[in-house]
Parts: C-alpha cells; sequence; structure tokens
C-alpha cells in the first residue's frame, strides 16, 4: 500500500499523533491506517489526550453560563409581585412573571387598563424578591407646577 497525506491527516487527526508519528506508523504497517490505528490502540501509544473542540466547550460553558443567569432572573422575578391598589383596596397581586406575561398576551388592552386604573387613582407597586418596593404610578404624575 501506498503512503499519502490523506492516510497521513486521517491518522494524525484520530490518533491525535504527530505527523512523524503518522508516517512512521503508516510505514511499519504498509499504509494500512486501519492496523496503525490498531496497534495504538492495543499498545495505549496516542501521545496526546483527546482534547475537546475548544470552541464547542467554550460555547458549552457560555450557553450554560447564560442558562444559569436567565434561571435565576426568572426565579427572582417570580418571588417579585405586582401590586395594584388603590387606599381602600387591593385590586390586583400576582407574581411578577405572570403579570408579565399577561401584559405580553394581551398589550394594548393590559396598557389601556394600567393607564386608566393609574388615573383613576390606583397605584402600581412592584414589590422585588429582596422586600423593595418600587413605584410605577409616580411616572403618570403631572407636575401641575408653573416655570418661571
Amino acid at each position: 500500500m501506498t503512503i499519502t497525506i490523506e492516510k497521513i491527516d486521517l491518522l494524525k487527526e484520530r490518533a491525535q499523533i504527530t505527523y512523524s508519528e503518522a508516517r512512521d506508523l503508516l510505514e511499519q504497517f504498509d499504509g494500512n491506517v486501519v492496523e496503525a490505528l490498531i496497534h495504538l490502540e492495543q499498545h495505549n501509544q496516542t501521545t496526546k489526550p483527546q482534547e475537546p473542540n475548544r470552541r464547542s466547550h467554550h460555547t458549552y460553558h457560555h450557553n450554560r453560563d447564560g442558562m444559569e443567569k436567565a434561571r435565576g432572573f426568572m426565579s427572582n422575578m417570580h418571588k417579585s409581585h405586582f401590586i395594584l391598589k388603590n387606599d381602600e383596596n387591593q385590586l390586583i397581586n400576582l407574581p411578577l412573571t405572570i403579570a408579565t406575561l399577561f401584559t405580553i398576551i394581551t398589550m394594548p388592552i393590559s396598557l389601556f387598563l394600567l393607564v386608566g386604573t393609574v388615573l383613576t387613582g390606583y397605584k402600581i407597586t412592584i414589590v422585588k424578591h429582596d422586600g423593595k418596593k418600587v413605584s410605577i404610578d409616580k411616572v403618570f404624575e403631572v407636575n401641575n407646577e408653573k416655570q418661571e
């Protein structure tokens, strides 16, 4: 059998060995790639452990980190609450995830209703997962002071 660069490349990639090691093995086994691989396997003569593709390894860790951040964000969002109330009673108290999902699904109607409830004296408050309160109704307040 003949020794070609294709056979050397194939053996080099499969066995994770150098070009010269691949050439020497192919010479030893008359160009037979399968026999060279079997010999390496039986004698455990691979010089380098097979390394994962760096790009896919990096992408895997990047994706895993992103998923953990998203999971943490969603957990904190679900622990937070959307509250719509006036001085006398509470109209809505929902986890923020459900309120956001509802708002997205019914976008034009829900925005109209939220603005309408604020204009009629209701207050929108978001209680974060750590207990901090954010009052959204301040955005809709009108300042009647005249500038001089």
